[in-house]
């Protein structure tokens, strides 16, 4: 026989030892049924924790191949931190030192539509042909100029207009001012510049790429913009990259891009 103790710390009643087993025995099946119930609730609050999208818009940023401008884009270093810009490195290929000079992007699909070729969209960074940037490179050097019309803040607005989750951006030379007073110029042709832009397209462009009715609906309620953050200081690496791709993932009718 057992006894079942008293609130005062006495001895109760004796109680027969199958009654308190039972009793232990209810306890444990309450917890066994209590931990059963978490495990089944857990999984359900962190479905329901999940992101509205997973829908990602990827954009590659490439150098196009310029064969006869005096200035070469060599390649980009990025920033070492999120909302940081790249850094555009360049080389003066030509005996007399560069005064000035500009830069020209242009942004579109890469990948054809309905048989068609690829869609080039448009300017990304501000005018078409940007003022001349008052930098001096001096002759057959290389020089590095900070990139902060490449930021993503318009990826939003072209992923929504065009339709695609996967954009192609080409930047090149547009101008060059040399220090003895001569320049050159890019021949501002908007089919040329379509040209250089479409022969610019990497594999890596299309990577990204998805054409499935969820990604294509996603697209359709962007409102257009892009979130990002505030820029800081650009402390970039050391790499030279010739080309980058950003991922931008959609969240509530917005691109968040990282840079």
């Amino acid at each position: 026989m057992r006894y079942a103790a008293s609130r005062n710390g006495r001895r109760g009643q004796r109680v027969p030892g199958g009654v308190k087993d039972k009793v232990s025995d209810a306890k444990t099946l309450l917890i066994r049924r209590l931990v059963g119930t978490t495990l089944v609730v857990v999984p359900f609050v962190a479905l329901c924790a999940q992101p509205s999208s997973d829908v990602n818009v990827t954009m590659l940023v490439t150098a196009a191949k310029q064969e006869n401008s005096p200035m070469q884009i060599v390649g980009f270093k990025l920033p070492a931190q999120v909302a940081g810009f790249p850094i555009i490195v360049v080389h003066n290929a030509t005996s007399k030192e560069i005064k000035s000079f500009g830069f020209m992007n242009l942004l579109g699909n890469p990948r054809p539509v309905e048989g068609d070729e690829p869609k080039w969209g448009g300017n990304l960074g501000g005018p078409s042909v940007p003022a001349p940037l008052e930098r001096v490179v001096p002759p057959n050097a290389t020089a590095e100029f900070p990139g902060e019309f490449l930021r993503s803040h318009q990826v939003g607005f072209w992923a929504h207009r065009l339709r695609s989750n996967c954009l192609h951006e080409a930047v090149w030379i547009a101008n060059v001012k040399f220090a003895d007073g001569s320049s050159w110029e890019w021949e501002n042709d908007l089919h040329r510049g379509q040209s250089l832009w479409r022969e610019s397209i990497r594999t890596e462009s299309i990577k990204g790429c998805d054409d499935s009715i969820a990604t294509q609906e996603e697209l359709g309620r962007l409102d257009g913009g892009s979130w990002l953050s505030p820029p800081g200081p650009s402390h970039a690496s050391t790499e030279i990259v010739p080309f980058y791709v950003l991922t931008c993932p959609v969240r509530d009718q917005v691109t968040k891009c990282p840079m």
